[in-house]
């Protein structure tokens, strides 16, 4: 049987990725279910060159988190800036 992250864990995660790259990128959840994890990103980063390194970097410092594999799924940009990430957490 899958045994999903918890959602405070995962929020925890997010809050300390937050924590070291405000106020260039915010990270903020949208879809937490089962092993799939979907982010926005947002912040003056997600406008210049170096935004996608900040959603790839995420999926590293998760991996830390979860002690699971974490992998960057795919990601769009948004109208209007930022960026939407799909992440998929891996089996323990």
């Amino acid at each position: 049987m899958k045994q999903d992250p918890s959602k405070e864990r995962i929020g925890r995660i997010i809050d300390e990725f937050n924590r070291y790259r405000r106020p260039e990128v915010v990270a903020s959840p949208l879809v937490v279910e089962g092993n799939v994890l979907e982010l926005i990103f947002r912040g003056t980063a997600c406008a210049s060159c170096g935004g996608q390194d900040y959603i790839e970097d995420f999926a590293y410092e998760a991996s830390d988190g979860l002690g699971r594999m974490v992998t960057l799924g795919n990601f769009e940009a948004l109208e209007g800036g930022g960026y939407r990430a799909r992440y998929e957490i891996g089996e323990e």
